[in-house]
């Protein structure tokens, strides 16, 4: 049964267990003791496995999404926000928590405990499989999930994919025109042209669109500046002004406190070799510009305006 759980994500039915010539009463025990743990109708997970994937949020998704599509009308596939946790993809931790699943025109359409079954035409070159999970393709699921997503979350799905080269623009555009909603079309259409695939983090792509939303200047993403020592990149940047963007989540600075300690160093050495060319360095953290977006835009349009009365416009030509 190890074999066929970890080809389907980690479940297995009742009949595939017979099938494979598991007595019924020894099945009935190894439930009764806790071996087998049920997770639907039918659908068991072995005990281990539970356990092993328990630790990871991620983990007890794909076990769920897995007993889901084992037990939903056949050729159903993990979609929208499910997708995108099996993907690992940026999600706000707020977001709707049930189980989505896609199923093509024409199939079984009985409802299914705990999951909503959406229906959307797709054929088999628009799923992947993910550790036995079949998934929508990657520009499918981010267009399905920004129905589920504010804005500028949904902004930075789409900059997620652009930049790890999970999907093209020319991917998304075309999966765009096969919706059937011109309503859906025509808002999923702007975010699309919103995004950016050089936004390397959540955080910097958040970091842009609560800014432009309060005023701040569009800003260069990752732009580059050299000196004496080498080359230098920012998260944002505003060339007009000699103002970089500094975007900080934990994630920069690593785990353990040696790496934390030399990563902090890096980059307050990095910070005054960028002051050093005469630039303006605005920091800010996740918590910040999540919290208090309006704060962060306003420190950042105060640097703007010492950027132009001391008119340095011209730093720009340093930069690399």
């Amino acid at each position: 049964m190890a074999v066929i759980a970890a080809s389907q994500g980690g479940a297995f039915t009742r009949a595939q267990a017979l099938a494979a010539d598991v007595p019924p009463h020894l099945a009935r025990r190894l439930v009764e003791r806790g071996l087998w743990r049920p997770l639907r109708r039918g659908v068991y997970v072995d005990r281990d496995v539970l356990d092993a994937a328990l630790p990871d949020p991620v983990g007890r998704v794909r076990i769920d999404t897995a007993a889901a599509i084992l037990a939903a009308p056949r050729g159903a596939v993990a979609a929208h926000v499910t997708a995108c946790r099996v993907r690992r993809y940026p999600l706000p931790q707020h977001v709707d928590s049930r189980l989505h699943l896609l199923r093509p025109p024409g199939s079984d359409h009985r409802a299914l405990a705990g999951a909503v079954i959406h229906t959307h035409p797709f054929s088999a070159a628009d799923a992947d499989v993910i550790d036995g999970l079949p998934t929508s393709s990657p520009a499918l699921t981010v267009l399905l999930a920004l129905d589920d997503l504010p804005r500028d979350w949904g902004i930075a799905v789409v900059d997620h994919v652009l930049h790890t080269g999970d999907a093209t623009r020319e991917q998304l555009d075309a999966e765009l025109v096969r919706l059937r909603s011109l309503r859906h079309r025509s808002r999923k259409g702007l975010v699309l042209r919103d995004a950016d695939g050089r936004a390397e983090s959540p955080l910097e792509s958040l970091s842009r669109i609560r800014l432009v939303a309060r005023g701040v200047p569009a800003p260069v993403l990752q732009p580059e500046f050299r000196d004496a020592q080498g080359v230098m990149r920012g998260d944002l940047g505003w060339p007009t002004y000699g103002v970089v963007g500094e975007a900080d989540g934990m994630a920069k600075y690593g785990t353990g406190p040696t790496e934390m300690a030399a990563r902090l160093a890096a980059q307050r050495e990095r910070q005054d070799r960028l002051e050093a060319l005469g630039l303006i360095v605005v920091r800010w953290t996740w918590d910040e510009i999540m919290q208090a977006p309006l704060m962060v835009a306003q420190r950042v349009l105060a640097a703007l305006d010492r950027g132009a009365a001391l008119k340095r416009a011209g730093f720009w030509d340093r930069a690399a």
